[in-house]
């Protein structure tokens, strides 16, 4: 009996650590972000003004999750970066994710959301296959690539599936990044986005092919 007695604790003692030096830091940060991103959206619609703030973010965390094994890599500080953080992080790019989501299926056709995907007249054929639709549809493979993602990022998970099978779950991260990416440059196109708010989308896109790029250079240097 003392030993998983000393297993909870331990656990307990893990999980306050998470919150108090993940969670919350994480839930400011995205907080903050959002309200910043609020603020410099010029629309009156307070719908399509949230469903940007929270976009930014969002994919911001999300490339975050891709850099940060590669940068720490490629500094030698790999043993600082635990396996517990990474998963957070993914966790709160999940969140913000999903309540862009909210509100952004709220931005276009309102009352009539499923118009986003399928042609208003029910015509054949019934799907939207103009510029509009195939953002709405890469949004929506993001969005349930982004709940296996999330459904996975628990120990329970981790325990059921083992190491290998969780990690080539995790993977789909790699799958994630490139269509939300092109979900965003759909709706810079769509909706005419001015230019410093393409600059900062362009600038995560390069970021994170920089990086991962960098990454895998470093890595085959260490292997020669």
């Amino acid at each position: 009996m003392k030993i998983p007695e000393r297993n909870r604790i331990k656990e307990w003692s893990r999980n306050r650590k998470r919150i108090l030096l993940h969670h919350l830091p994480l839930l400011l940060l995205s907080v903050i972000s959002v309200g910043l991103f609020y603020r410099a959206v010029e629309l009156k619609d307070v719908i399509h003004r949230l469903s940007m703030a929270t976009a930014y973010p969002g994919i911001v965390l999300l490339a975050a999750t891709l850099v940060i094994g590669p940068l720490a890599k490629m500094f030698n500080h790999s043993n600082l970066i635990s396996t517990d953080f990474r998963r957070d992080l993914g966790f709160w790019a999940a969140i913000v994710s999903f309540v862009h989501v909210v509100f952004g299926l709220q931005v276009h056709m309102r009352g009539r959301m499923w118009t986003l995907f399928l042609r208003e007249n029910l015509d054949f054929p019934f799907i939207r296959f103009d510029l509009f639709g195939a953002a709405n549809y890469t949004g929506l493979i993001a969005t349930l690539v982004l709940i296996m993602l999330l459904a996975a990022s628990n120990d329970w998970s981790l325990q059921f599936l083992g190491w290998e099978k969780w990690k080539r779950l995790q993977r789909w991260n790699y799958v994630l990044f490139p269509i939300v990416f092109l979900h965003g440059v759909l709706y810079q196109v769509i909706e005419k986005r001015v230019p410093p708010f393409i600059y900062i989308f362009a600038g995560i896109g390069a970021i994170v092919v920089i990086v991962r790029v960098a990454g895998s250079f470093h890595q085959k240097q260490n292997r020669g």
